[in-house]
């Protein structure tokens, strides 16, 4: 049984008009991926590029937005981004925090 590329967005059908469905399929296939390679002998890989993330929360103009941030950080992991380069140097743990905002908490 084929399951259809748009099954995602069966939930949101009832407010796109099928042009707009298409756009998004078409942004789907065209996403940028981040090739990932492996990490020592032991079966890891990781992503070749990772997310330098001291200036999201340590910086020298005016502190940016939380929210946005947060969407910086989720754009990189939906194209693949594995490793997040943090480090408690960067303020009292606050970007740790900030990164840890993007991710659900394991019960």
């Amino acid at each position: 049984m084929r399951i259809s590329p748009l099954l995602p967005y069966l939930k949101i059908l009832s407010t796109h008009t099928h042009t707009e469905l298409k756009k998004l399929e078409r942004r789907k296939e065209m996403a940028i991926t981040v090739p990932r390679i492996k990490l020592g002998s032991q079966g890891f890989e990781v992503s070749k590029q990772g997310l330098g993330c001291m200036g999201l929360t340590f910086n020298h103009g005016s502190p940016k937005p939380e929210e946005e941030m947060i969407k910086l950080i989720h754009h990189a992991i939906n194209t693949g981004v594995t490793f997040l380069d943090t480090s408690d140097i960067y303020g009292p743990h606050t970007n740790e925090l900030l990164v840890g905002k993007t991710k659900p908490r394991e019960k």
